[in-house]
């Protein structure tokens, strides 16, 4: 969702939030899953990236120059002013580029599309509300335990297949639930167990889990202008 015109975190934000409180205000619980991707964009497969490119119709020219951009890219590091041996790239989109983060969106939305294929995951009408997406920050919404593994489970499978990880450590699970008894986890993520915490940050907006209570840390709709909130999108699919 990021980068992309008239959307911004608030709508990745109010894409996660919004579905939580109908399925709590029906006494069930939500486990949400909020993935971080490990420099991500710094582990962008060259290759690959110029496959899904292609995949994706990107052909011709177009194609010929953003693989002159990223073909035979050497760099070096500069410490304490001196220099190391020049190494070849085979990794990562420019930083601060104009085209990086459209780049970026393209390398994962295959994953986005296997997610919502999966039909795994919370439902509101005829919508998939099972995942919130903001360019490496990656939501997973699920009422059930082992519906959220698969979920977790595509998501691994993925990066594994195309050269990226997701941190076990930075990832985390908030439950939410009226109910006043406590809850654990066993959801895996390359085998480890990820941390099940009362509070945490999705696309820099706090989401807060204490007392049986869900909380959000509201979010200024005034920002969202003049255009009415979308429906989920991806990028391609």
């Amino acid at each position: 969702m990021a980068y992309q015109k008239e959307l911004s975190s608030i709508h990745a934000s109010f894409n996660l939030q919004e579905p939580i409180r109908p399925f709590v205000e029906r006494n069930s619980d939500v486990i949400v899953v909020l993935l971080d991707s490990t420099k991500a964009f710094d582990t962008v497969w060259h290759g690959a990236l110029l496959y899904k490119l292609h995949k994706y119709g990107v052909t011709g020219d177009l194609w010929l120059l953003i693989d002159e951009i990223y073909n035979d890219m050497h760099s070096c590091v500069l410490f304490n002013g001196r220099l190391s041996r020049w190494f070849e790239l085979k990794r990562g989109v420019r930083q601060g580029a104009v085209l990086s983060a459209l780049l970026h969106l393209m390398y994962i939305n295959d994953l986005l599309c296997n997610i919502e294929d999966s039909k795994w995951g919370c439902v509101l009408l005829d919508i998939s509300v099972s995942s919130s997406v903001q360019a490496d920050d990656i939501a997973l919404l699920s009422t059930i335990e082992k519906v959220m593994q698969h979920l977790i489970n595509i998501c691994q499978t993925y990066s594994e297949s195309w050269a990226f990880k997701f941190s076990q450590t930075k990832s985390n699970i908030l439950h939410y639930s009226k109910k006043k008894t406590s809850v654990s986890s066993n959801l895996t993520l390359y085998d480890d167990i990820i941390p099940l915490v009362t509070s945490a940050k999705h696309v820099g907006i706090l989401l807060n889990y204490v007392n049986s209570c869900f909380t959000f840390e509201e979010l200024d709709y005034s920002k969202l202008s003049t255009w009415p909130v979308p429906r989920r999108r991806k990028l391609l699919c």
